[in-house]
């Protein structure tokens, strides 16, 4: 539109100029969550080339901006504030009328006054804070200190959660934000805490052989001043707790072949952690009981036998002769056998092994040896009839009465009888290994199971002889010709 020119008496011109736009209509204002930012929007008013928008908040803050089109932008408003928004129109030359003013309020402020408090059992961080105006609901978030940790959050319409699924030993800083149509507000003031402390790594037990103590031992905690509660277990059922503000502790007075199950918490000024992951520490076998010995004629074999020991995995027995001879055997069974001399009185003892400790030697056990039986034996093979042919030197007693006794391998026996020193062994089986042994009338072996002296019955073609002697007891093959 342009200016009229109007001539007036006294020859005056004067320019008329057309009336300023009409008010706005239709104003109205909605949130944008980017930088809290109202966008305002109008309908045209006739005449308008440009439009001044002007929100006065209630706390004095004034925002405004200017545009030729019907919308535009009012960043950066106060949170939860209310402004009164108003748009005036401009033509060319005039500026038009304001439009009514429009009520409108900021995005959402963030809740005040947070706090965390830690509940010790199930660690779990209880989040308060005091409510934010016209909120839809809220938001808390937990950020460990550590880098590679994850977040935790929680989420209320009122104004409390809880974070359930922290991990023990974790600083945190916690902030809560509003949500509030769809928008997030700036986070809170943060709050700092720490969560349960955590239970002690590489939990250790070592027994002292000699005394059965265990020392219990673990890595120390990352806080200081942290005390520790150990907790050991029997496999009885028997248990016990002890503290300590030292990363290890001795438990004493303990006995003999019990295995213990230890585990180890440790506490600060606020929370005990939960125990470690439990390690079990044996004591010390107990020495084995109810030893008992048997002498063997023939083989000389002293065999011992004893009750098991809990928790060994091997035992060692030693047996001394009076005249000086030491002989040992180890099992992982309760019995096992030693190589005697004849005729000798002996002392047994044994010990238990576990995978960490010996036992104590248990009570010894004296018995005597088998009685000596003629030496020398010697035996000759005859094919032709498959005897053996058996002979020994003489034994101090003229009296005696010699029974020299072949026992096959399949637990058969024959047997002669003489005042001599030598017999004919007959009635052998075919293609047997006999043991051959000659006991007297002045010795009660009892039942006798074989000798170190063995030999081959002939087959039933067998037509050689094959001498062996007892220097020779371990050669056990025999040649014949078939």
């Amino acid at each position: 539109m342009r200016c009229k020119r109007q001539l007036v008496p006294n020859g005056v011109s004067l320019f008329v100029f057309p009336p300023g736009p009409c008010a706005p209509m239709n104003v109205s204002a909605s949130l944008v969550c980017d930088n809290n930012t109202a966008a305002v929007s109008w309908q045209h008013s006739s005449g308008a080339v440009s439009y001044k928008v002007l929100a006065n908040g209630r706390d004095g803050d004034v925002k405004e901006c200017t545009t030729n089109g019907t919308s535009c932008l009012l960043p950066n408003m106060h949170c939860a504030e209310t402004y009164v928004i108003m748009v005036t129109p401009f033509s060319e030359y005039c500026k038009g009328f304001n439009s009514y003013p429009h009520s409108y309020i900021a995005g959402p402020c963030p809740p005040t006054n947070v706090h965390v408090s830690l509940q010790c059992v199930g660690n779990v961080g209880h989040v308060t804070w005091n409510a934010a105006q016209r909120a839809d609901f809220y938001v808390a978030t937990a950020l460990p200190a550590a880098v590679d940790e994850h977040e935790h959050t929680c989420s209320s319409n009122g104004t409390s959660c809880s974070l359930t699924d922290l991990h023990c030993g974790e600083t945190a800083v916690v902030t809560v934000v509003t949500m509030e149509r769809g928008c997030t507000s700036e986070p809170s003031m943060p709050f700092t805490f720490q969560s349960v402390i955590c239970p002690p790594m590489s939990v250790a037990g070592v027994t002292t052989c000699g005394n059965n103590d265990i020392t219990v031992s673990w890595d120390p905690s990352p806080e200081s001043g942290a005390n520790y509660f150990i907790h050991s277990q029997e496999d009885n059922g028997t248990s016990a707790n002890f503290s300590t503000s030292q990363t290890s502790h001795v438990l004493t007075g303990l006995q003999c072949g019990e295995l213990y199950t230890l585990t180890v918490a440790a506490s600060d000024n606020e929370c005990s952690s939960v125990f470690s992951t439990p390690t079990q520490t044996e004591t010390a076998p107990c020495p084995p009981t109810n030893l008992t010995a048997r002498a063997d004629c023939g083989t000389n074999l002293g065999t011992l036998s004893w009750a098991p020991s809990v928790h060994a995995v091997s035992y060692t027995a030693t047996v001394t002769g009076t005249h000086g001879h030491v002989v040992s055997c180890s099992s992982n069974t309760t019995t096992c056998s030693v190589k005697l001399d004849c005729g000798h009185k002996y002392t047994a003892v044994v010990i238990a092994s576990s995978l960490t400790c010996n036992s104590s030697t248990g009570a010894s056990l004296t018995f005597d040896s088998a009685s000596c039986l003629p030496d020398n034996v010697m035996a000759e093979l005859s094919c032709n009839d498959n005897t053996f042919a058996v002979q020994w030197r003489a034994s101090f007693s003229e009296l005696d009465t010699y029974t020299a006794m072949a026992i096959g391998s399949d637990e058969s026996r024959a047997t002669c009888d003489t005042m001599t020193t030598d017999c004919t062994i007959q009635n052998l089986k075919c293609g047997l290994s006999y043991s051959i042994v000659v006991t007297t009338s002045s010795v009660d072996c009892g039942t006798i199971d074989g000798s170190d002296y063995k030999m081959h019955s002939g087959s039933k073609s067998c037509s050689c002889i094959t001498k062996l002697n007892s220097y020779l007891s371990d050669m056990d093959l025999l040649l014949c010709v078939q």
